[in-house]
């Protein structure tokens, strides 16, 4: 006979006996030396569509569980190619789309959708290493990276965002979607007509206007005094906080916890960071075909402000940055089933801190909820009662007691405008191949106004590059004859 008790707190340590063979695992000493209100503040940076091979696929220290070997539908496996910073179009990654490509978990059919082939190549099969993503690199390098971190939901990005601030998406499966124009909203500021699909727990689908009224985070921190935020785009999908009707539809609560994600390194730099905070972009977020370098370009700025400030020393801070969703890109583990729901893929985790492990891979199963989890030990908050009652939280990362990190301030690199080179497949004469799609990114800081783009020899473009304002983009469509 087992007798297990449930371990109460991340922040005890677990001690073990034997007696008559009955293992007895109880709670003991050094709850002072762990004890996680060390952090004093915590801030969830939410970033989009990728897997943790895609960009960690090649990343081969401390253990770490990436591959660099992509399988394919019809059996065999190739070597993955490399992903170029602004991917020609993005994939699908709906709920369908995601339980084709997991196929009941054998992980081999991300090349059979049909947006996983673009300019020729299989990018749902590509991935960066470390000369793209060195940032990336050295936060792992120096601080925590997660191996087991998994999206939340089998779906796209509003159901995995609204994981982020209440540990479940109340059944929501999709975006929202305005009737048959093909136009996408989401939240409470949605146009009238805007339906969003649920799936309950019997496997009923149904629709419904995408504005809900279900406890969040939110709600129990504002409950127990604590204070937080929602740093955010004003519209969009990554700004959860948009979809919960009691939360944005009254005035004194939303000018109270939402601030533009502009606002975030000006209210650091001033002292003003709230206990809890959760960072979204929309120009630096890396959702295809935004560029990546652009993406870790922003999160460097953001986080070396936290590290050049009080918030690292004398209120130490632990930023967790995660990826919403796969993104339709390939990742060989195969997500545990913990409910209808999900898991989906694995995404990239981060924790970054003077209290994380240094140079330490987390291999303990998470997803979104476990930092939600993490937050209600820290500050005394009861469960939800969704997804965080059970998930594993992030305390594996830390060591409370362990002499802090120092900062480490990094420099931005250097971004390209467009792939270099793209080759067409061999084409019969006279005869005009399929078309090519090119991303141009704007990675300056103002609106990019273009005045013509022209080609030479046998090729021929279209564009949408008008306007782009700094951190958007514009897709060239290039034919050979």
């Amino acid at each position: 006979m087992t007798l297990r008790l449930v371990r109460l707190a991340s922040a005890w340590l677990q001690c073990a006996s034997v007696l008559s063979g009955i293992v007895i695992v109880g709670l003991c000493g050094q709850a002072a030396a762990q004890d996680m209100s060390v952090i004093k503040h915590i801030v969830f940076i939410v970033k989009e569509n990728r897997t943790y091979d895609v960009y960690f696929g090649a990343y081969n220290k401390h253990g770490a569980d990436g591959s660099t070997q992509i399988k394919l539908s019809n059996g065999t496996t190739v070597a993955a190619i490399h992903l170029p910073d602004s991917t020609p179009a993005d994939i699908c990654h709906g709920w369908k789309c995601t339980l084709s490509d997991m196929d009941f978990g054998k992980m081999d059919h991300f090349d059979t959708d049909r947006s996983c082939t673009a300019n020729g190549k299989l990018i749902c099969a590509a991935q960066m290493d470390g000369t793209d993503l060195p940032n990336y690199y050295s936060y792992a390098d120096n601080f925590v990276l997660g191996d087991r971190f998994f999206s939340s939901i089998t779906a796209t990005s509003f159901p995995n965002h609204l994981y982020t601030i209440a540990g479940t998406s109340g059944g929501v499966i999709s975006q929202g979607l305005l009737g048959s124009t093909g136009k996408t909203e989401v939240g409470c500021r949605a146009d009238e007509g805007t339906l969003a699909q649920q799936l309950d727990e019997f496997g009923n689908l149904t629709t419904q206007y995408p504005c809900y009224d279900y406890t969040t985070l939110g709600d129990l921190l504002t409950a127990a005094g604590v204070s937080w935020k929602s740093y955010a785009p004003g519209n969009i999908a990554y700004n959860a906080y948009n979809a919960i009707n009691h939360i944005y539809n009254n005035s004194t609560t939303w000018d109270a916890t939402y601030a533009p994600d502009t606002q975030f390194v000006t209210d650091v730099q001033n002292g003003n960071l709230p206990s809890v905070s959760w960072l979204v972009t929309l120009g630096g977020n890396e959702h295809p075909p935004i560029s990546t370098c652009m993406g870790q370009n922003w999160a460097v700025q953001e986080i070396n402000a936290v590290m050049q400030s009080k918030y690292w020393t004398t209120e130490p801070t632990a930023i967790v940055m995660t990826w919403d969703d796969f993104g339709g890109f390939y990742d060989h583990v195969t997500p545990p089933s913990e409910d209808l729901y999900g898991f989906g893929p694995r995404v990239p985790l981060l924790i970054i801190s003077p209290y994380a492990k240094p140079g330490y891979v987390s291999h303990t199963t998470m997803e979104a909820s476990s930092v939600l989890k993490f937050i209600e030990e820290r500050f005394g908050l009861p469960s939800l009662g969704n997804r965080d009652l059970i998930v594993n939280d992030i305390s594996d990362a830390f060591n409370f007691s362990q002499t802090p990190n120092p900062p480490l301030v990094l420099s931005q690199t250097s971004c390209p405008f467009v792939s270099s080179a793209e080759t067409f497949p061999a084409q019969k004469i006279g005869t005009t191949s399929v078309p090519f799609n090119v991303t141009w990114s704007n990675v300056s800081t103002a609106t990019a106004n273009f005045s013509s783009i022209t080609t030479t020899g046998d090729f021929a473009q279209t564009n949408n590059c008008k306007s782009v304002i700094a951190g958007q983009f514009c897709t060239i469509t290039f034919k050979f004859t």
